[in-house]
């Protein structure tokens, strides 16, 4: 709830100041937590619908669903998706459904064009992935920049989940871009500037807000991004029953017992009980002759007694 709660006080501050505000998601929204993983990503497009951000793109993890599963996603999604350089093949359309996204603030507009990396070539994504391309950000965007352009709008952000060095290479090849607002695996860093064009990135995971003040001056865009969390911001009370229902639904899966071991299974750097039980339920569930499971990946042990749900996951790697 806390990342939701910062940016409804960022709206909510933004409408006092009489100051346009676009809150965005670069990607990741759907896959990686906990309850996330319960409801197959619908908690996800139900906070989402909830929150109701400006526009988001979609994420390499993203598409570690099922095709069908990330399609019913997408399909109960409220909210604009922008992926510009991910299209289905035949039909050449965006497979988020949008390209582009513009606002009107009192005679400022504001183009948005979404870009992502889905990694869709790499070995576990082909049967997910058979109908859609991914091109290269520096090889789509030009076109939707035009249509932007001929809507005259004062200023293009793009929103990328392709990665630091795509965005720097787009950023090259495109000098009229006036910001890219990134995230992926790379660390937080602070804002770079290629060209006119601003940079800013912030690290994907839970809780990663990034806060852009920007101005228009006579010689372009002035940028300030702050990564400091806000202090004492409350959950908005209509907020608050799917907040709960969604605690609910995660704590009832976690307190789920599985079985109870006799003594404790500690983290170890060679063979022991726990490692050998998960290569043995990884062989079982691969219909393999061997499971191997790398020992240094453990984030923890399992305590003697009664081993539950949440137990298991919290010594496993996050993903």
């Amino acid at each position: 709830p806390k990342l939701f709660s910062w940016v409804d006080s960022l709206r909510r501050n933004a409408d006092s100041w009489h100051r346009p505000l676009l809150a965005l998601d670069a990607g990741d929204a759907f896959f990686g937590s906990d309850v996330s993983f319960i409801t197959r990503g619908a908690s996800q497009a139900r906070l989402l619908n909830l929150v109701q951000p400006d526009a988001i793109t979609l994420g390499a993890r993203d598409f570690w669903w099922t095709r069908d599963r990330l399609d019913t996603l997408i399909g109960t999604l409220q909210v604009p998706v922008a992926t510009n350089n991910i299209r289905f093949a035949l039909s050449d359309k965006p497979y988020g459904g949008k390209n582009w996204a513009m606002w009107d603030f009192d005679g400022l507009r504001v183009g948005l064009i979404g870009v992502s990396n889905p990694d869709l070539e790499a070995a576990d994504r082909p049967a997910k992935a058979y109908d859609l391309r991914s091109y290269e950000p520096t090889e789509t965007v030009q076109s939707s920049m035009d249509e932007l352009r001929d809507r005259d709008v004062s200023v293009i952000v793009v929103l990328s989940h392709a990665g630091r060095d795509a965005d720097i290479a787009l950023a090259t090849a495109q000098p009229d871009i006036d910001v890219i607002v990134g995230s992926r695996d790379e660390e937080p860093e602070a804002p770079i500037k290629v060209g006119a064009t601003w940079i800013v990135r912030t690290a994907t995971g839970p809780n990663r807000l990034t806060r852009i003040d920007m101005n228009l001056t006579d010689s372009g865009v002035a940028l300030e991004a702050n990564t400091a969390e806000p202090a004492n911001v409350p959950t908005p009370k209509e907020w608050k029953p799917v907040f709960d229902s969604l605690a609910k639904v995660l704590k009832t899966r976690t307190d789920l017992a599985l079985d109870t071991i006799k003594e404790a299974w500690p983290k170890t750097s060679r063979e022991g009980f726990l490692g050998n039980f998960l290569a043995d339920a990884l062989r079982r569930e691969a219909g393999a002759d061997i499971g191997l499971w790398p020992s240094g990946s453990l984030r923890g042990g399992l305590a003697k007694g009664k081993v539950t749900v949440g137990d298991l996951w919290k010594v496993l790697p996050a993903p």
